[in-house]
């Protein structure tokens, strides 16, 4: 349900790892929830903007281009990608407005928006791995990071809220350049890190 009342059907971007033998990692999983910064195309989103096949994208660059060939066709999606070849689950939600609610009128800088992207894609993500996984995997909720740049570090600090509301952990945000109520964001950067400084990780 979208900050008007509406009903939206929206998307995110899941990047799953696995191990050294393209098998999944059985346990708990840490998360990391990417919140995407300004694109202008609708279509631009990290869902849409990921390439279908990273591998035939790169697969004849020169040795010496090969990683600005990756950053150039993973787009907003390098630090989900990431964080998944460390081992943690990537989130990147698309917000209203993008890719399967393209029609939808986009919400930019309406916090409530990028809360509700962040809490249900974390809980659609948790969901459909423990189901993919017979239970062999599950998200742990008592350590999740967030990250976004421009638009995305107003809608991080927006996430890491509404992921403390759903139960989750969250150990460290990362707030670059944030567009929104950059007195409040600081505000609570620093209330965290006052009351809780050994687990807070708050990057302004």
């Amino acid at each position: 349900e979208e900050v008007y009342g509406g009903n939206v059907t929206t998307s995110s971007l899941l990047i799953h790892p696995v191990d050294g033998n393209q098998k999944p990692i059985v346990g708990e999983l840490k998360t990391f929830t990417v919140m995407h910064g300004f694109v202008a195309s609708k279509q631009g989103s990290p869902s849409e903007s990921f390439p279908a096949d990273l591998v035939a994208g790169v697969s004849d660059v020169p040795p010496e281009q090969f990683l600005e060939a990756v950053v150039g066709v993973t787009s907003s999606s390098i630090a989900a990608l990431m964080s998944a070849s460390s081992g943690t689950v990537a989130i990147a939600p698309d917000y209203i407005g993008y890719a399967q609610s393209y029609e939808e009128n986009r919400l930019f800088l309406q916090i409530n928006g990028y809360k509700m992207a962040a809490a249900t894609h974390w809980l659609a993500a948790a969901k459909v791995i423990e189901e993919q996984s017979g239970g062999c995997q599950v998200l742990d909720p008592t350590t999740a990071t967030a990250a976004g740049f421009s638009e995305g570090g107003s809608a991080s600090y927006a996430a890491a809220k509404a992921l403390q509301t759903i139960g989750v952990d969250v150990k460290q945000v990362s707030m670059a350049a944030p567009l929104l109520n950059l007195p409040a964001s600081f505000a609570w950067g620093y209330n965290e890190l006052k009351t809780n400084p050994t687990s807070s990780g708050i990057i302004l």
